[in-house]
């Protein structure tokens, strides 16, 4: 019995010293309370950093701190996210993570430190430092397709699918490109000879139009023309002047095609003629009426 109750303090006493171990860090998150590398975080994702108020690290407390996240088994990677903070109170940072895909490669172990302040800003190997718990990180989604040879494989063997698939369709692909041209080509040809069909059409109906009218206008004009000759000769209503005029002013007028004619004989005798009836004689100029 004595045994028993001598092995349950050693216990208590155990879980104890491992809780306060696990319990004396200064971040919250990552978790102090859990074990080294076992929380994962990936890049390109936002940590919660959050930390305890007074220090929780070695030596004394500085006034001011630095953040950087390490390698976890070296300094020789150190980069640093939060300057010139204080630990006084409890605090919050809200970290997205940046670390680059090579040094992932190289150590995906991390952890984060506390250490003094100073400027210009770098890591500082000495003095004081509050680490957190290590922390694994790996890459991206994206960057691990990209990595991984499976992915690069199915992409080229879809490339080879679809490159013997379009070969199979295809197996001539460049009389294939002419004939499409041909084709494309030839109601191009049919649709512009048509066009210039129609305008020479109608052209050729203009101008048929024109030469009608013209025709048809030459006609009106030597009918016109026509109709002056055989009008009335003077002294019969025509618009020349009055008998007795001079021989000038009779030759303006309109030719006279007959001479009026002359009154019947009665009994075989002649008839004195009136004055209508003139005889133009030779020399003179003018019609005289015969006395």
């Amino acid at each position: 019995m004595r045994s028993l109750l001598l092995g349950c303090c050693w216990a208590s006493s155990i879980i104890s010293a491992v809780a306060a171990e696990n319990t004396n860090n200064q971040f919250n998150e990552p978790d102090g309370g859990l074990d080294d590398f076992s929380q994962t975080y990936t890049i390109g994702d936002t940590l919660n950093i959050k930390w305890r108020a007074g220090w929780w690290g070695s030596d004394k407390q500085p006034d001011n701190v630095d953040l950087f996240v390490t390698w976890f088994k070296s300094d020789s990677y150190s980069h640093r996210i939060l300057t010139n903070t204080s630990v006084k109170q409890a605090g919050f940072f809200p970290w997205k993570i940046n670390v680059t895909d090579s040094v992932v490669k190289a150590d995906n172990k991390f952890d984060l430190r506390f250490r003094p302040h100073r400027d210009p800003g770098g890591f500082n190997n000495g003095g004081p430092m509050a680490p957190s718990r290590g922390f694994l990180l790996q890459l991206a989604v994206l960057s691990s397709s990209r990595s991984s040879s499976p992915a690069p494989t199915s992409t080229s063997t879809m490339r080879l699918l679809t490159a013997s698939t379009s070969s199979l369709s295809t197996p001539t692909p460049t009389p294939t490109a002419s004939a499409s041209r041909e084709k494309s080509s030839t109601p191009l040809g049919t649709i512009l000879g048509g066009v210039l069909g129609a305008v020479a059409v109608i052209a050729l109906i203009v101008i048929a139009f024109l030469m009608l009218r013209m025709s048809k206008k030459k006609k009106q004009q030597q009918a016109a023309a026509a109709g002056t000759v055989g009008m009335t000769p003077p002294g019969y209503g025509s618009p020349c002047t009055e008998l007795g005029t001079t021989w000038t002013e009779v030759r303006k007028c309109t030719h006279v095609s007959e001479a009026p004619p002359l009154p019947p004989l009665k009994n075989n005798v002649a008839v004195e003629l009136d004055a209508t009836y003139r005889v133009y004689e030779a020399g003179a100029g003018e019609y005289q009426a015969e006395k």
